[in-house]
């Protein structure tokens, strides 16, 4: 199983007069702990519940085992001590990859990178 945790920013309901919607679902505008912002659908379950600035899991399994696309569905809220424990731990894994991709990386000019830095 694959959930990646974001922070919502922004929630885009259809039921907003300054959205117009073809259809009824709504959507997330998230922070993601990797830094990418990414809009996703909302579980209608936990949509009377969700609020900017909670953090969410996101679930990111395939959609059929023939098809590999990840759904990318708003599956949980997560709050209090438990969200901001998650989001450090994340944050913290993140920055240690940044430190040893740096460290890795040798400048030959300044401000040039070199383009097998970062895989």
């Amino acid at each position: 199983m694959k959930y990646h945790p974001g922070k919502v920013l922004s929630i885009l309901s259809p039921k907003d007069k300054n959205i117009v919607a073809a259809d009824l679902s709504t959507q997330a505008l998230l922070e993601m702990w990797d830094e990418n912002i990414l809009t996703a659908k909302v579980a209608t379950k936990i949509l009377p519940k969700l609020k900017v600035g909670d953090y969410v899991l996101v679930d990111y399994n395939p959609t059929s085992e023939r098809l590999r696309v990840p759904k990318v569905i708003v599956t949980k809220i997560v709050r209090g001590d438990l969200a901001k424990g998650m989001w450090k731990t994340y944050k913290s894994f993140l920055n240690r990859k940044k430190k040893q991709v740096k460290q890795r990386v040798k400048v030959t000019e300044p401000g040039v990178v070199p383009a097998r830095s970062y895989g």
